[in-house]
């Protein structure tokens, strides 16, 4: 059912929910830009710079389900005002104490606030917005991870330059807290979508019900898969650039920043090709994905023979394909689980996300510490190949028992 509430658009809803991720994505998605600053002032191996991605992952690991159905409880306002002073704040604590260890456990507290933003906004897309309308919706306000990892990467290598990784933490973390929190205090939410007063032991007990769905369990896997990639592209595309091929920190950071915009314009193509070029399927846009991303990280696995045009290509669509899917899997899990459960089955799928993104960059940090950049960049490669095969069988399971949206 589709809301309109007296004097509320739905774009400007849209907007709302898009700017805060924006700004909640800035070190997600531009925590590879900081590494080389981070590793520069610790004298860190690459193990040990691929603990900063899973310390953030980890901390997401352990509440994004529960995130997803305390938005079914309280609504989606509350828990966008209370993870962004979190994820805001956290970054500013990073920024106190030169020590490596204070660091993760910074990042590990803004991964809870990060992985507990991510529900917030969808039942708002489901409700104002019809079927047909969804997937660009979807795909808009999920370009806010690519923008706000494209901003955050020059932001944090602009900073850091002059002030070290310290004075772009704390210069990230106010520009979160500010946006976040005045995204959530101008979103009037309608009644309808301020929760639903039950236990949280029984939302809990409805992902487990949603969770036994094999569409879902499907596109879980599927997410998971490319969820290694875009993880990878994300902690390890700039350190890549840096140590394999010999490019500064900044002209790395610039790269690493187109590749973020054209994730960007990726959620946008793929979601809008979802609504219509494909009827509403969501995921047969995600087998290109996977197969485009492959591409682009075998492309990759050239480097130090490859010259800066190619590098830009591969970043294109390590973007486009490798962080272009995830507007699709989101609406794909809200659509599985349906309103009334849209935040449980999204907090489902994220969970599991979360551990492929917790394992993949310390299997990358051991790759590339032991065979090199090319052999892990063509691990990286097989993966994502592979997720076009659960993306598959979905597509037809899908066919046949659609999912409610």
């Amino acid at each position: 059912m589709l809301l309109t509430p007296r004097g509320e658009s739905r774009y400007f809803v849209l907007a709302l929910f898009t700017v805060s991720m924006i700004a909640g994505s800035m070190l997600y998605g531009g925590i590879g830009a900081l590494v080389p600053y981070v590793g520069r002032s610790f004298d860190l191996p690459h193990a040990q710079l691929g603990l900063i991605a899973t310390a953030m992952v980890a901390g997401g690991f352990l509440t994004v389900a529960v995130s997803g159905t305390l938005c079914d409880r309280f609504g989606d306002k509350a828990m966008l005002l209370e993870s962004g002073i979190l994820m805001g704040g956290s970054m500013m604590a990073a920024a106190i104490f030169p020590n490596y260890l204070w660091l993760l456990g910074c990042v590990f507290l803004y991964g809870i606030g990060n992985a507990a933003s991510n529900p917030a906004g969808t039942h708002a897309i489901l409700a104002f917005f019809s079927r047909e309308q969804r997937g660009l919706a979807m795909g808009i306000r999920q370009t806010g991870m690519p923008v706000g990892g494209a901003l955050g990467s020059l932001l944090f290598a602009l900073v850091a330059w002059h002030y070290g990784y310290r004075g772009a933490l704390l210069t990230g973390g106010t520009v979160v807290l500010v946006f976040c929190t005045a995204a959530a205090l101008l979103y009037r939410q309608p009644k309808e979508l301020c929760g639903e007063h039950v236990s949280i032991l029984k939302l809990i007990e409805d992902i487990g019900h949603i969770g036994k769905d094999p569409r879902l369990i499907l596109v879980t896997v599927t997410a998971m898969l490319l969820m290694c990639l875009q993880i990878i592209f994300i902690t390890f595309f700039p350190i890549t650039l840096v140590r394999g091929g010999g490019y500064s920190a900044e002209i790395a950071a610039l790269i690493f920043a187109g590749g973020h915009l054209s994730a960007g314009a990726g959620r946008m193509v793929w979601g809008g090709l979802s609504d219509h070029r494909y009827r509403g399927s969501r995921t047969i846009p995600m087998v290109y994905c996977a197969i485009l991303g492959a591409g682009a990280a075998m492309l990759l696995s050239g480097i130090g023979h490859i010259g800066i045009g190619l590098l830009c290509i591969a970043a294109f669509g390590l973007g486009f394909a490798g962080e272009g899917w995830f507007a699709l899997a989101m609406l794909a899990l809200a659509e599985i689980g349906g309103e009334d459960h849209a935040g449980g089955a999204v907090g489902f799928g994220i969970m599991w996300m979360l551990v492929a993104a917790a394992i993949a960059p310390l299997l990358m940090g051991a790759l590339v510490g032991t065979a090199g950049y090319a052999i892990a960049w063509h691990v990286a490669a097989a993966i994502a190949l592979v997720a076009a095969v659960p993306a598959l069988m979905a597509t037809r399971m899908m066919r046949a028992q659609p999912a409610e949206g």
